[in-house]
């Protein structure tokens, strides 16, 4: 009867009418596939199960209904025909990505979280704190599509490990990172997202701030040197921003409710505390304690984290997640007890790879996701990590080989042609992200609705997510194959090829400031991981631009793929050290993430190289972050592993092994990547130079040149 009724609707014109009568539909054959072969989309999904199976029936019915309901004809046009990459299109109901802080646990313990049937008061222990943690962490996960990031986790621990020696910090550094990589009950099955930022010292911009320590009180220090809990009191009064004003008491015993410290709003800072107060302090010989007095603490916790995450799980098998952001700034070097935890992170990378190299030369930065990250401007923030976190609302990618495509079909000045082909698409991706949106929007406004959870007034006293301050995030994919295109050459090619794909990247972050500005959000570029978008993008290209794109797109049949962002192509024939510096050329427009990728094999360098050349990349370059990429064999049968993807395991002889190596921005099996990545990426890797030993000897010059 329906599909009476949508002919005779179609054939009277009524088309808005039959959209709404629309039926999405599951066919048998997908729904069989589901229950036996697993989705090779993304490789965080380690095997098929229950779940896995309902996400795969959600996304297919999902994917139709955004593109139906949320986007409109053009931007799902664009889509469907791989102009743009709508990322996370089967998680209509979900926000991208985020960085969240453990303070706002820490102080509030679990409360506020409408999808949890019981509340927990504020942790007194590092363990509970990670049981709170872990159970926070699970809760978001619901929210977002993407990763979850956890800023200067060590720092912010460091309260509740007074006291503490070497070992019950290692154990409370298991606990987190095995509760961490273990979550794995949520989105198909697949573990959470995680990343940790650790810090090799507490930065300045924090060695003031006053610290939440146990039972989410801040602290005073009396002369004797005994620590009491303060009482927290919100005054009517409000900063700029709308946060009230903290006044803080100390119970005294003989003075009665005695005011230690208040804060008063002040447009030039948004906020500082009263000088009399301080002063008052100052007479008694007493002290707000900040997070200074826990720079061991915080020093050693990141010890044990390293070592930790050195060791590897019960089999001795790399951490995928969390993720080990490990932050460098010119405190790293300058700070002797710093730069000796510098070099044990080094001696990590060594080891398993499993350190991030994130480079903070001037900013204060946040990083989650596989390279997103933010930089946060906001002294609030600063002066209370418990309102410290922000939201990619949504990643829309841009399909610059295609664009250079439609380009030469128009016929005429190619170079003109092409530039308006990217500031048209960039349009259509901002489209995009206005139309979710408000779509989100409506989503966030009240009880009952699927994002109320983040909608809703916090703890803190302002929705969890703003839609009006969140990163909308334009992604690149492709600059490689799009210069070639254009002018025959590759970037590693000629400085002619280089300086085009700098002015590509120059071009689209000038528009997306112009945009920026235009709608008063927040719209930056970022290098795209595209795991399945890579793959996606060329396939498409390959039918709607076939004769364009045969020579452009990169891999063996049924495996092509594009050059990851403005990324050399994995294959060429360039230095480490060299791929490092025409990389890091673009990373100061890219400002929401980039990575340059030292995919090593099966090659083992030293410490000392590493320290050596990440120290050289941070003075002498604009990098953002470099990670150190191994490959590994693991064997299923005696647990045996070693460097290198080998067919059989070398100890037993069995040939029940798993390979595993980065596939973009985290580890993963690669028996569970896509063609593209396993069967076309990955050999061209094994093509390209990445040796560090090597990199690490040209390193100095070829720096300084640069």
């Amino acid at each position: 009867i329906r599909e009476l009724v949508n002919n005779e609707l179609m054939e009277r014109g009524f088309s808005h009418q039959l959209r709404d009568l629309s039926l999405y539909r599951v066919s048998k054959d997908f729904l069989e596939s589901l229950m036996f072969t697993k989705s090779t989309e993304n490789s965080n999904i380690v095997n098929n199960n229950p779940e896995a199976v309902n996400m795969g029936i959600a996304e297919l019915v999902l994917k139709q209904w955004a593109l139906d309901t949320i986007f409109s004809p053009e931007v799902k046009r664009a889509h469907d025909t791989g102009a743009v990459h709508v990322h996370d299109l089967g998680y209509p109901t979900r926000v991208y990505c985020s960085s969240h802080s453990i303070e706002y646990v820490k102080k509030y313990g679990l409360t506020g979280l409408i999808n949890l049937n019981t509340e927990s008061k504020p942790a007194r222990s590092a363990s509970v704190l990670t049981g709170h943690l872990n159970t926070f962490l699970a809760s978001m996960q619901a929210n977002y599509a993407g990763a979850l990031g956890i800023a200067y986790i060590n720092i912010l621990y460091a309260p509740l490990l007074v006291g503490m020696d070497e070992k019950e910090l290692k154990q409370i550094a298991q606990e987190l990172i095995f509760n961490g990589s273990q979550n794995a009950f949520s989105r198909g099955g697949q573990t959470l997202f995680l990343d940790f930022n650790i810090h090799t010292g507490v930065p300045s911009y924090l060695k003031k701030v006053p610290a939440i320590g146990p039972g989410g009180h801040y602290q005073l220090r009396l002369k004797d040197g005994s620590i009491a809990e303060l009482i927290e009191e919100l005054r009517d009064e409000t900063d700029a921003s709308g946060y009230q004003m903290m006044d803080l008491y100390h119970d005294d015993p003989v003075d009665g409710k005695r005011l230690v410290l208040r804060e008063c709003p002040d447009e030039a800072e948004g906020m500082v505390f009263d000088p009399s107060v301080i002063a008052n302090l100052e007479e008694r010989g007493e002290q707000i304690v900040t997070y200074n007095d826990y720079t061991k603490e915080s020093q050693d916790f990141c010890r044990a984290l390293l070592k930790v995450f050195g060791e590897g799980d019960a089999n001795g098998r790399i951490f995928e997640f969390p993720k080990c952001d490990f932050h460098v700034s010119d405190e790293t070097f300058e700070d002797p007890s710093q730069f000796a935890i510098y070099q044990e992170a080094c001696e990590l990378a060594s080891k398993n790879g499993s350190t991030y190299f994130i480079f903070d030369r001037d900013e204060v930065t946040l990083s989650a996701c596989c390279r997103l990250r933010t930089t946060i401007s906001d002294n609030r923030m600063l002066q209370h990590p418990e309102c410290m976190r922000f939201c990619g609302f949504q990643n829309v990618t841009v399909n610059i080989p295609q664009a250079s495509y439609r380009a030469a079909r128009t016929g005429g000045d190619i170079m003109k042609n092409f530039y308006e082909e990217i500031d048209r698409t960039m349009e259509l991706a901002v489209d995009a992200h206005l139309q979710k949106k408000a779509k989100a929007a409506e989503m966030i406004s009240g009880p009952g609705h699927p994002l109320w959870q983040i909608g809703k007034v916090s703890n803190d006293g302002k929705p969890y997510v703003d839609l009006d301050s969140c990163t909308y995030i334009l992604g690149l994919i492709g600059v490689n194959d799009a210069v070639k295109f254009l002018i025959g050459q590759e970037l590693h090619d000629s400085m002619q090829a280089q300086r085009l794909g700098l002015k590509i990247v120059a071009h689209m972050y000038t528009k997306a400031k112009k945009l920026a500005k235009k709608h008063n959000l927040k719209f930056t570029l970022e290098e795209s991981p595209a795991e399945s978008a890579a793959r996606r993008l060329a396939k498409s290209d390959m039918i709607y631009f076939a004769e364009e794109s045969r020579e452009i797109v990169k891999g063996p049949k049924d495996a092509e793929y594009y050059t990851n962002s403005i990324h050399l192509a994995a294959e060429a024939d360039v230095s480490m050290v060299d791929r490092i510096i025409e990389q890091s050329k673009y990373h100061s427009l890219i400002e929401s993430g980039a990575i340059t990728h030292c995919f090593i094999g099966e090659e083992r360098p030293d410490a000392e190289s590493i320290a050596h050349l990440m120290t050289e990349v941070f003075h002498r370059t604009q990098s953002a972050q470099v990670c150190v990429s191994p490959e590994f064999t693991f064997c299923e049968s005696c647990n045996y592993q070693t460097r290198g993807l080998l067919e059989s395991c070398p100890e037993c002889g069995s040939a029940d092994v798993v390979g595993e190596t980065r596939v973009v921005g985290y580890f993963s099996k690669i028996q569970n990547w896509n063609k593209s990545k396993r069967y076309g990426e990955l050999l061209a890797r094994h093509a390209g130079k990445y040796n560090i030993v090597e990199a690490e000897e040209e390193a100095q010059p070829a720096l300084i040149t640069a």
